[in-house]
C-alpha cells in the first residue's frame, strides 16, 4: 500500500460539489467534498444511483459542476481543483496529459484496428503536425503489452468481444501516460482472470510509478484488497471515507446497501461476506 495521506500532497480537491442532471431537484452530487492524493489508489463505492459515475465523470471534467437553486452556503454549485487549479479554467488538452479516464461503456462508432485506438491515448502529447516519435511507439507497444493485446493489435475493435474491448480503452488510458487515471467499473465484462490482472495492475502502477487511481467499484472485496481509501457514496452524498478495513464495516454496509454482512479476516485478506436469511 501507499504511504500514509500525510506524506503525500492533493492531486484533486472536490469542494461542495453539486451537480445536476437538468431537473432543479435531481441532484446527482450534493454538496460533496473529497481530497484526492497522490500516488493513491481510491476505490468509489455504493449502491447504484449513488453517484459514482458522476463524480468521476465530474473528475475528468466532462461533466461541470451546476448551480443549484437557493442553495445557501453552496456557492455556484462547487468546485474541482488539479493541484490547486480549478478543473473548468484549464485547457482541455492541458487536463488531457494529466488526466486520464475510461468510461463505464466506452464504445468506438467506427471500424478501426485495436491499435489504432490505442493511438489515440497519444493524441493529448502531440501537435497536429508533429511526427509520431520513438517515444511514442513505445508508450504504445508498452500499453498493449501490459494488457495483452499484442495478438489483437491488428483486429477490427468492432470484431471483438466487450471484455476485449475494456481492455483497449484500458490500454488507450494507459497510453495517455496519465499522472491520474480515472476507471469506471474497469472489470466489467471481464472474466475472473482479467478481472485480477487489471485491479493488480493498478495496484503496482500506484506503488512503483506514483500513479494516482480512482475507481468505481461494485465489488467491495476488490476495495479491500486493493485500495488505499474507499469513499463511500449514497445517493449523491459522501458516507464515509477512509482506509477499507476501518469504513467498510457490517453497520454501514447495512445502513447503506441494506445488506446485513459479516467482515472475515482470513490468510491477511479482509472480506465482506453477506448473511442470507433462511426462508
Amino acid at each position: 500500500m501507499s504511504p500514509p495521506t500525510l506524506q503525500r500532497r492533493v492531486r484533486l480537491r472536490v469542494e461542495k460539489l453539486s451537480v445536476s442532471y437538468g431537473q432543479e431537484e435531481t441532484w446527482a452530487l450534493d454538496d460533496l467534498s473529497l481530497e484526492i492524493y497522490e500516488r493513491e489508489f481510491l476505490a468509489v463505492v455504493g449502491p447504484n444511483g449513488s453517484g459514482k459515475s458522476t463524480l468521476l465523470r465530474a473528475l475528468s471534467g466532462v461533466l461541470p459542476p451546476r448551480a443549484r437553486a437557493g442553495g445557501e452556503g453552496r456557492g455556484r454549485g462547487g468546485a474541482i481543483y488539479l493541484d490547486f487549479r480549478r478543473l473548468e479554467e484549464l485547457p482541455p488538452r492541458e487536463v488531457a496529459r494529466v488526466i486520464a479516464a475510461v468510461e463505464q461503456e466506452p464504445h468506438v462508432g467506427f471500424d478501426f484496428a485495436v491499435r489504432e485506438v490505442v493511438e489515440w491515448g497519444r493524441h493529448p502529447h502531440r501537435g497536429r503536425l508533429s511526427p509520431w516519435t520513438a517515444h511514442d511507439e513505445e508508450a504504445v507497444r508498452r500499453a498493449l503489452s501490459l494488457f495483452r493485446l499484442e495478438e489483437l493489435a491488428e483486429r477490427s475493435i468492432t470484431e471483438l468481444s466487450g471484455g476485449e474491448r475494456r481492455r483497449v480503452f484500458l490500454a488507450m488510458a494507459l497510453a495517455q501516460e496519465p499522472q491520474i487515471l480515472l476507471l469506471d467499473e474497469p472489470t466489467a465484462h471481464l472474466d475472473l482472470r482479467y478481472q485480477l490482472e487489471i485491479l493488480e495492475l493498478v495496484r503496482r502502477l500506484v506503488n512503483e510509478e506514483g500513479l494516482t487511481a480512482v475507481a468505481a467499484l461494485h465489488d467491495l472485496n476488490a476495495a479491500l484488497r486493493y485500495a488505499d481509501r474507499v469513499a463511500v457514496l449514497a445517493r449523491g452524498r459522501l458516507v464515509a471515507c477512509g482506509p477499507p478495513r476501518e469504513v467498510l464495516t457490517p453497520e454501514l454496509v447495512c445502513q447503506v446497501w441494506g445488506v446485513k454482512a459479516e467482515v472475515l479476516a482470513h490468510n491477511g485478506y479482509t472480506f465482506v461476506l453477506p448473511v442470507v436469511s433462511s426462508p
